[in-house]
């Protein structure tokens, strides 16, 4: 089986893959300087004795000069390699910002789109609510203003039963606590009540209506 052990362009290099080039980029750096430091030592004692008259001096100076030159541009190499990777990695990393940002955009959009529909879904709360009250109301007007409404009404624990079929404090007693947040002011009963529950403890008597039911 062949296997590909070609390098991997830079540039598709993880920004982890390229912190590890790095790494690597200044190990070898620091023993080619090291190398070059060790090679100037030697190129000075050859220097003194091929003055001397050192024929072999001489041509081990013109050798360690070569080695000198070679690592000194491997050096150089090294040091654009390394530039090269730092800039990749600052571009990389621009790019993954960029990447989170339009992800996060992209999840804020959503969002405000699930927002939109809840906005529609208050709507279509509110206006049932108002019909509902409409409805309400108006069947209390009736009964009120009917010859045979009731006389002795009945309810509910903490709840007056002087205010009649109106039930301004019945439906108060059952806004749910998000209104009542909103009008912070507002004297609303203690306890909550359900609003169906609180007319049959009104008229269940009247019309023959178990008010557990």
């Amino acid at each position: 089986m062949n296997v590909d052990t070609k390098p991997r362009p830079a540039a598709e290099l993880s920004e982890t893959e390229l912190a590890g080039v790095l790494d690597k980029i200044a190990d070898q750096m620091v023993a080619i300087e090291a190398e070059i430091g060790r090679l100037e030592a030697r190129s000075k004692d050859l220097a003194l004795d091929s003055a001397a008259g050192s024929q072999g001096a001489k041509v081990e100076l013109t050798e360690v000069r070569a080695r000198q030159a070679a690592a000194r541009q491997e050096l150089e190499d090294l040091r654009s390699a390394r530039s090269d990777a730092v800039a990749l990695i600052a571009q990389k990393a621009t790019a993954r910002r960029y990447s989170e940002d339009a992800e996060e955009r992209l999840r804020v959009q959503a969002l405000c789109r699930d927002r939109i529909k809840a906005a529609a879904d208050f709507d279509a709360a509110a206006l049932a609510l108002e019909d509902a009250y409409g409805r309400f109301a108006r069947l209390g007007n009736e009964i009120l203003n009917s010859p045979g409404n009731p006389v002795n009404l009945s309810a509910p624990a903490g709840l007056s039963a002087m205010e009649g079929a109106h039930g301004h404090t019945r439906v108060m007693a059952a806004l749910p606590g998000m209104i009542r947040a909103f009008f912070p002011t507002a004297i609303f009963p203690a306890e909550r009540h359900l609003l169906a529950r609180s007319e049959r403890a009104m008229w269940g008597s009247f019309v023959n209506i178990d008010e557990r039911a």
